[in-house]
């Protein structure tokens, strides 16, 4: 929460602030400004001093706004004027990518000839190292030492690749694809500028690879670059830039087990191979599956004839959640953090089929093997067709856009818990794996966050003072939580999962279904649902309820990205970390967290 004292410094006392997503979660909105923490003063003094006099044509930016005081900081807040737009969605082929790169190639002209800020590339971040990193400033041995077999191959042939480039550096915005806002009839907006001194390409080459990484965008975006100079070594750059700021963010001397290092490198391989196929001169990686292949492979599954194919995407909606762009959809779709293909298919014979295949570096055996032993069921939307060979296909009917669970309202709460209640009833299918209970630890998130700390402090839900304080009660109570069971259980209750048809709530997205405790998976939907606006999860809660909130807060900790990669997902975790945080002091006699 703002302080009372940095409203009245900034003048908007009257207004009541309300949390944006973005920016860390630290940003607020109180009026017509936006209030931040100024984490170093003298950096966001500069910026302030930056955007006050920064001018287009091509693009806007936040004004600073002058404290009462005159100064650009006052109780360790800055304020800048709100603006009009939404962040892109940045999948498939998007239609604001050529925007972005316009308003990209028009800001870095603006800046040309500013001099670099002196605290630039002194503070020694994951980002700052892993871009001195990608400019050969730093040796990378023992950070590749770290970095799991994929990731550190991965980031070895990129490293080989990398030449001289020719172009001069200048400051350049290192995040711009997350930090534009886009909106009817203005230009597009940029915000939190990360500044660098690299060459302007820079910029909107580490928002194509942030594209391809975690938004599943084609690679055909690429095409909208190719006045970018020396476009395939920066690319190179900005993707080694991306893969050791995760190494450094999740990297802990006994993490190995973890596998978050794994997903990392599992994501990375294809998009370096598409960037190493590039920079050979050789075609496209066939793990880049196109319509058109897609389009026959589904139709041959389906025994019939595919005639058309529309991305399932989502559009910004009034109220700053999202909604799908397609007529129909499936739940679960329209608001995805996998990088799998969805697609709406129309077939000859009229019908409309869902149709979802692997990504590049995802694998949908899990879901595609709980669709085959769960069997029809009432909770479940009906499939139209599997397939294995040559690649997993999942064909699903089609269910209503306007089906969508969008508010908790208290229908939208009865009828879940309801629908849970079926599947919790079903017996798990043999082949389904099981969730085993955490043992000491807390299934090790609290482990690892007692020695990183900055792990969890980077998701700004509470004070380093507060977390050491309560740090051993959160992580005792994790170890105690039950998720052992015979039940069936989803593992992501959340409402873009949930979709009403004629006949009633069914439940999408099986890839997390296992055999488990069903109070863990009611009690997963309750922090999900109160982080989405629903009632607070202790209207609900039941056996185990301590312990599994514990467990929770941790595993959003362990899951959440580094913000700038993939800022949705990195928001996702931190509301739900801050709902399930809150919750488990509550539940066990702990002060509330402090805001950071």
């Amino acid at each position: 929460m703002v302080p009372a004292a940095a409203l009245a410094a900034f003048g908007v006392s009257a207004a009541q602030p309300v949390p944006l997503l973005g920016g860390a979660g630290g940003a607020w909105r109180a009026g017509d400004v936006v209030l931040k923490p100024a984490d170093s003063a003298p950096s966001a003094r500069w910026m302030a001093d930056l955007f006050n006099t920064l001018d287009g044509p091509g693009f806007r930016v936040p004004r600073p706004v002058s404290s009462t005081g005159g100064d650009w900081v006052a109780e360790g807040w800055v304020a800048w004027r709100w603006l009009e737009g939404a962040p892109a969605d940045w999948s498939g082929i998007s239609p604001h990518w050529r925007q972005l790169a316009t308003a990209s190639r028009d800001f870095h002209a603006a800046l040309a000839g500013v001099p670099p800020p002196p605290f630039l590339g002194q503070d020694g971040s994951p980002w700052t190292v892993a871009d001195q990193v990608a400019w050969g400033e730093r040796d990378a041995a023992d950070l590749l030492r770290h970095a799991g077999r994929s990731l550190r191959q991965q980031l070895r042939s990129l490293l080989g690749t990398l030449r001289p480039i020719s172009q001069p550096a200048q400051l350049v915005h290192g995040d711009l694809g997350g930090n534009v806002l886009f909106a009817h009839s203005q230009p597009p907006a940029v915000i939190d500028f990360a500044p660098y001194w690299r060459p302007p390409g820079l910029a909107i080459a580490v928002a194509a690879v942030d594209a391809l990484l975690w938004s599943n965008a084609d690679p055909a975006v690429l095409g909208e670059l190719a006045d970018v100079a020396e476009l395939d070594q920066l690319l190179a750059r900005a993707l080694v830039y991306r893969l050791v700021t995760e190494v450094i963010i999740r990297t802990d001397e006994r993490d190995s087990a973890s596998g978050a290092l794994d997903g990392v490198g599992q994501k990375g391989q294809p998009v370096t191979d598409l960037v190493l196929a590039r920079l050979a001169g050789r075609p496209r990686p066939a793990a880049y599956l196109s319509d058109r292949r897609l389009a026959e492979l589904a139709g041959r599954a389906i025994g019939g004839t595919v005639v058309e194919l529309r991305v399932v995407g989502t559009a910004a909606r009034s109220d700053g959640r999202a909604a799908a762009v397609a007529g129909t959809a499936v739940a679960g779709t329209a608001v995805g953090h996998t990088r799998a293909v969805r697609r709406l298919a129309r077939l000859a014979d009229g019908r409309a089929v869902f149709v979802k295949a692997a990504g590049p570096g995802e694998d949908l055996t899990a879901e595609l093997a709980a669709y085959e032993s769960i069997g029809p069921a009432p909770f479940m939307p009906r499939v139209v067709a599997l397939s294995r060979d040559p690649l997993p296909l999942i064909i699903l009917e089609p269910l209503p856009a306007d089906g969508w669970v969008t508010r908790w309202t208290a229908n939208a709460v009865a009828d879940t818990a309801e629908l849970l209640a079926l599947v919790h009833a079903t017996k798990a299918p043999a082949g389904l794996p099981r969730w085993a209970d955490p043992g000491a630890g807390g299934n090790r998130a609290w482990q690892l966050i007692a020695r990183q700390p900055a792990r969890l402090l980077r998701m700004h839900v509470c004070t380093a003072p507060w977390l050491a304080q309560n740090l051993a009660a959160l992580a005792d109570a994790a170890s105690r939580a039950r998720m052992a069971g015979d039940g069936l259980v989803h593992g992501n209750v959340h409402g873009p999962n949930l979709c009403y048809r004629p006949d009633g709530l069914v439940l999408a997205d099986w890839a997390t279904a296992a055999a488990g405790n069903p109070w863990f998976d009611i009690h997963d939907w309750l922090v999900a649902m109160a982080a989405e606006g629903g009632p607070p999860p202790e209207e609900r809660e039941g056996p185990g309820a301590p312990g599994h909130a514990a467990l929770i807060a941790g595993s959003h900790v362990m899951l959440a990205p580094a913000r700038d990669s993939n800022p949705a997902l990195f928001d996702l975790r931190r509301q739900r970390l801050a709902v399930a945080l809150a919750w488990a002091a509550r539940l066990l006699g702990l002060s509330p967290p402090e805001l950071a």
